[in-house]
């Protein structure tokens, strides 16, 4: 079965997602996820009304993207006297770095986590699925250990939520900033490395690598180059975790008209015809090079939100599937 996400929108932009993916030529039975930053059960309503559609939402790990659950712990009274008192206040901010606690980066990334199921949680059970934003690049630095610890307490928290509080299990779609993605898969295992593995193998129903090529040169090429690391998880051996993950693996894209800084896209402004042939013959290659479970599109936001980019993207996804 195939998979589709849509993550990131303007509140606008909904009505012509939800349009484009009803009429588009997607196989069937393909998984269709949908979701932006926060919880909306408006949005919730829109989206599990399409066919094979869910509503996923967001939760970022940026202070501007999470700084409501990084101020306090919030639950209700009878819930919070069950749960250790340790951890519940602000999540400490390094000066250097404002996204890392300067020490317990662990136990500080499982509390943000648990965070994010209570917020699930206060949504009476109604959502079911949700996104990480995202596996930092500092994560793919050799040494970056106080890093791998946070992020992976933050999906470890994700993933378990708060036993006392009667949380499951409950696996999501992980995103990887591509600093990660290109050196993780190959980095000699130790056993720290081994710990953040088993925390993104376990939050992980996909992992979505955030593959945002410039729209330029040669297709083929750059598709080889943003399968690479796909193919390394799928093939390296003595790595069952990597392997798995890389038999969930999502290629994660973007519409290509907003040209904000770390988003690829159409570079040199050329006309949509152009941008359409390229973008056929880069999903045709990324699927040969390394087939992944599915394809999503990020940041539908700006000139991203134009119906037409959104239909053109969505299109592009639809036929690439069927390859």
């Amino acid at each position: 079965m195939s998979t589709l996400v849509v993550s990131e929108y303007e509140p606008g932009a909904l009505p012509h997602i939800l349009e484009t993916v009803r009429s588009a030529r997607l196989p069937n039975g393909t998984s269709i996820l949908i979701g932006s930053y926060g919880i909306s059960q408006a949005d919730a309503r829109q989206i599990e009304a399409v066919p094979n559609a869910a509503y996923a939402p967001i939760f970022g790990i940026q202070p501007g993207t999470s700084a409501g659950v990084r101020a306090a712990r919030k639950l209700p009274a009878a819930d919070a006297a069950k749960v250790p008192a340790a951890h519940a206040g602000p999540i400490p901010a390094d000066a250097s770095s404002p996204v890392l606690p300067p020490e317990d980066q662990r136990e500080w990334g499982i509390e943000l986590g648990r965070r994010f199921r209570d917020e699930l949680r206060a949504a009476d059970g109604s959502v079911s699925h949700w996104q990480f934003d995202e596996i930092l690049s500092q994560c793919g630095q050799p040494d970056a250990t106080s890093w791998r610890a946070f992020v992976g307490g933050v999906l470890n928290g994700l993933a378990f939520g708060r036993p006392e509080l009667g949380d499951q299990r409950q696996s999501g779609l992980v995103w990887i900033a591509w600093g990660a993605l290109s050196a993780l898969p190959a980095m000699p295992n130790s056993s720290e490395l081994g710990q953040f593995w088993t925390d993104v193998d376990a939050a992980s129903r996909f992992l979505i690598g955030e593959e945002y090529a410039d729209f330029d040169g040669d297709p083929g090429s750059a598709a080889r180059t943003y399968a690479a690391p796909q193919h390394t998880l799928l093939t390296l051996e003595g790595a069952p975790i990597r392997n798995r993950l890389g038999q969930r693996y999502i290629a994660g894209l973007t519409p290509g008209a907003n040209l904000a800084p770390g988003l690829g896209g159409n570079i040199h402004e050329n006309p949509p015809s152009w941008v359409n042939g390229w973008r056929s013959e880069f999903l045709a290659a990324r699927r040969t090079a390394a087939a992944p479970a599915g394809f999503a599109q990020y940041s539908l936001a700006q000139e991203n939100a134009h119906p037409q980019v959104i239909a053109d993207a969505i299109a592009a996804i639809a036929d690439a599937l069927h390859q």
